[in-house]
């Protein structure tokens, strides 16, 4: 099984000829680093100013955006968890022990 923090690909060795193959997402937020994304992409933040003393714009660059990004969006799942609005689902095995309190039985 091949893993990493939010997504596991679960390929299961059955009897038959059929294997089973499936993601297990661990966090759901790829929705929500897209949005973030979108939307850092299209505010313009102070960037000194003009000779004549007004204030001066710019878009955040390409590196600010991912930056932030990911910061927000760690941040607002972490959150969301510890406040329950979110629940980050446990690794696979973990779910398909026999004894789990939670998550699917063993066949």
């Amino acid at each position: 099984m091949a893993t990493n923090p939010r997504i596991e690909l679960v390929i299961e060795d059955e009897e038959t000829e059929t294997k089973r193959c499936f993601t297990h997402s661990r966090v759901q937020g790829e929705g929500l680093v897209l949005q973030i994304a979108v939307s850092l992409s299209c505010l313009y933040v102070p960037d000194g100013e003009t000779s004549t003393g007004q204030q001066k714009f710019r878009l955040y660059s390409d590196d600010e955006i991912i930056e932030r990004t990911f910061a927000l969006s760690d941040r607002l799942l972490s959150e969301s968890v510890k406040r329950g609005y979110a629940v980050e689902v446990p690794p696979y095995e973990t779910l398909k022990k026999k004894n789990s309190s939670m998550g699917f039985s063993n066949r």
